[in-house]
């Protein structure tokens, strides 16, 4: 009769090797400091092994009770070690069935807003935040379409491009939810074949009011005679022809000879976008203080401005057009009245290029075509204005 371990005996163990203890109880020793125990059997011809624990944190008495129960299971004809895995699967699906919708949407935030801008960050909070107080505390599990549409139609009745992109973001939760098993089935959120249906699309193509750019001379005559911060940076969006979040964000260290290069995590595309600036440009930063890391600080904090700052810097001016549609008068100047080729305009506005054929003529930043570019501009935006015009408003399509 073999004879079993002694506590003593596993204690001074330290030769490598499998050490038996009868009833398919084994001691695996690796070392002095590493032992653990197996439960070895055999189950419809096929040779297996479960690890029971490690020594001695599962003491010899423990070991002996554990292989026990499990031989009791092989008794009744089941397999110890596809019944723990069983249980474990069953433990993870209840823990993940109680994940709610707000632990699920920051499990989304907590993965994603490394690669986000400041902008994309606010936003996908601001989201959140309107669906809290009706998915907030739902487990994800729970969640179905009536949910989803009483959290999206009201803001559907009054913007629809708002609605789309909060329902968005609702699916991208909740497929979350579904890849770590806090849900099952199709998703509520999901648009095609299921919301298109009950949500109806009326949406207009809602564009950004731009001046034309034959008045655009006597508004940079106007904004150079206001003194301020906001004003600055709203002169400099124009005449880089950059994105409001783009020029906010701007800092110093990110101007090197005469180009401005933003990283990708800020740009609308992620990919970094090459700025030349222009004598004009470079003459405005010149003039202004650095007190900051950040190129136009705010005033009181030094910190970023606020993303309303030149939206309301342009109300000043006392005129309708938005930040936003400047981008769509130099697009207008450009085409219209220079011979720069429209690969070059595009690029300058940072725009997706499109097509493979595109995409490898346009490998290359083009920056000394651009900087030629932006420094007709300048000048342009610099043209003596000889008589005074009324400042004309008119629809263009969201650049």
């Amino acid at each position: 009769m073999h004879s079993k371990l002694t506590y003593k005996q596993i204690e001074r163990l330290a030769e490598p090797g499998r050490y038996a203890d009868g009833g398919n109880l084994w001691l695996q020793v690796r070392s002095a400091r590493n032992k653990s125990w197996l439960l070895r059997y055999t189950l419809n011809g096929r040779a297996r092994q479960m690890g029971l624990g490690a020594f001695p944190d599962l003491g010899l008495a423990e070991a002996r009770e554990k292989a026990r129960i499990e031989r009791l299971r092989l008794a009744d004809g089941l397999d110890p070690l596809e019944e723990r895995n069983r249980q474990r699967a069953e433990q993870r699906r209840a823990q993940a069935s109680t994940i709610t919708f707000r632990d699920a949407a920051r499990g989304v935030i907590a993965d994603r807003e490394g690669g986000w801008s400041h902008e994309h960050h606010r936003q996908w909070l601001a989201s959140i935040a309107a669906c809290d107080r009706i998915l907030g505390d739902i487990h994800c599990a729970l969640i179905d379409t009536s949910l989803v549409m009483k959290v999206v139609e009201p803001v559907w009745r009054k913007t629809e491009v708002s609605a789309d992109r909060l329902r968005q973001r609702i699916e991208v939760v909740l497929d979350w939810a579904t890849a770590r098993g806090a849900r099952e089935g199709l998703n509520p959120a999901r648009w095609k074949g299921h919301l298109q249906h009950l949500l109806k699309d009326t949406a207009e193509v809602k564009h950004h009011a731009a001046l034309p750019y034959e008045d655009l001379p006597a508004f940079m005559a106007a904004l150079r005679q206001r003194e301020g911060v906001a004003f600055r940076a709203l002169e400099f969006a124009i005449l880089t022809g950059l994105r409001s979040n783009e020029v906010l964000s701007c800092r110093w260290n990110e101007i090197t000879d005469g180009v401005l290069t933003i990283p990708a995590e800020r740009m609308k595309a992620r990919k970094a976008h090459t700025v030349p600036l222009a004598p004009a440009v470079q003459k405005l930063l010149d003039a202004l203080p650095r007190v900051s890391e950040y190129v136009f600080a705010a005033p009181r904090t030094g910190k970023q401005m606020e993303r309303h700052a030149l939206s309301d810097a342009l109300k000043a001016v006392n005129t309708a057009a938005t930040v936003h549609g400047f981008r769509s008068t130099f697009s207008d100047w450009a085409h219209e009245t220079t011979a720069f080729p429209n690969h070059v305009i595009e690029m300058a506005l940072a725009h997706a290029i499109k097509g493979k054929v595109e995409k490898a003529y346009r490998r290359g930043d083009l920056l000394e075509k651009r900087r030629r570019l932006i420094a007709a501009w300048a000048e342009y935006c610099d043209k003596p204005v000889v008589t005074a015009r009324v400042l004309r408003l008119r629809a263009t399509r969201n650049k």
